[in-house]
């Protein structure tokens, strides 16, 4: 009996503290939130800060992602195998809790993407637990939609799409292709990079009239501002440098 009563002690001392985790994942969401603010005060977005990994504080948001990632694929994985409410995968309030750290957190593992690999195949191995956070969210949405039909008044702090940032980089890589000399790689033509291009800045102006997207992409030294530069440049329709004429 005596050995059995230790048994259980130990299992309830080295268990995990569900308080204790919780409380952990809001202290390092409230450390990006202050990183995220003072990239903002440099002028440019907390993507781009952490994807230059310019100093100190940039290589602590690796830790502070790390432990918010693990997190939150536990959790995912546990909704999937044991839904938390008869009729969804998630209870309303943990999955806002969900949607909200994968609105600041994918950002930054799409910066680790293209700072390790420097291509544009990102949505092709999307981790896993992100795309269930999505499927579960627009499943939300359909059984509310009514409450949620009204038009956004204002904008929001973090980008409502967390795949935006690889959205640009594609972007990016497509405009610099279209701007090399002998020819298109990958088989593709002029036409439908020009095409591609266009698609994306629908897409933006569409986020833009729905309010669906940060202030701070519009800050002067974010990456997605010197891309919409120099496709004004290149792409308007001015007689001059235009690619897609």
């Amino acid at each position: 009996m005596e050995g059995r009563e230790k048994e259980v002690h130990l299992k309830r001392k080295t268990a995990p503290n569900p308080s204790k985790s919780l409380n952990e994942v809001k202290k390092q969401m409230a450390r990006l939130e202050w990183y995220k603010k003072e990239c903002e005060s440099k002028n440019t977005t907390y993507y781009d800060c952490y994807k230059s990994r310019r100093t100190a504080k940039d290589i602590d948001v690796i830790k502070f992602k790390n432990i918010l990632n693990n997190y939150w694929k536990e959790k995912v994985e546990e909704a999937e195998n044991k839904p938390q409410l008869p009729h969804a995968r998630m209870s309303v309030r943990w999955l806002f809790g969900g949607v909200t750290y994968k609105r600041m957190v994918e950002p930054l593992d799409i910066a680790d993407h293209y700072r390790r690999t420097g291509r544009g195949d990102y949505m092709a191995k999307r981790p896993r637990h992100y795309e269930l956070l999505d499927k579960w969210h627009e499943e939300d949405d359909k059984k509310h939609k009514a409450a949620k039909k009204q038009k956004k008044e204002k904008g929001t702090s973090l980008t409502d799409d967390s795949c935006f940032w690889a959205h640009v980089e594609d972007a990016a890589r497509r405009l610099n292709e279209l701007k090399k000399e002998g020819g298109i790689a990958g088989g593709r033509s002029k036409e439908d990079l020009c095409n591609e291009l266009r698609e994306f800045e629908s897409y933006v102006m569409k986020s833009v009239e729905n309010y669906e997207l940060s202030p701070e992409v519009f800050l002067e030294n974010s990456s997605f501002m010197e891309w919409w530069q120099q496709y004004e440049k290149d792409l308007q329709p001015e007689p001059a440098g235009n690619f897609c004429q």
